[in-house]
């Protein structure tokens, strides 16, 4: 056994790409959101402050965690992908 704690994937994760004529093109969470951007810095930040919305949303009082969640660590938020 890992001394190591486990690290889940983010269920809210971005996905940042590079579509190789010069822009970015982001993914939010099952494809709820996303664009394409004309930077890396301004796909950055959408990708940052729509997780804040998304983990203000999580924190909502009808938000109920998963029955069999464990702690965990959490996964990166955004994942650059080239």
């Amino acid at each position: 056994m890992s001394a190591l704690p486990k690290v889940e994937p983010d269920p809210l994760a971005f996905t940042l790409r590079p579509d190789g004529h010069g822009s970015w093109i982001v993914e939010g969470p099952c494809n709820g959101c996303g664009g394409i951007f004309v930077s890396r810095e301004a796909a950055l930040e959408f990708a940052r402050r729509e997780r804040r919305v998304l983990d203000e949303v999580a924190r909502h009082v009808c938000y109920t965690p998963p029955a069999n969640a464990v702690e965990t660590l959490p996964g990166p938020a955004v994942r650059l992908v080239s």
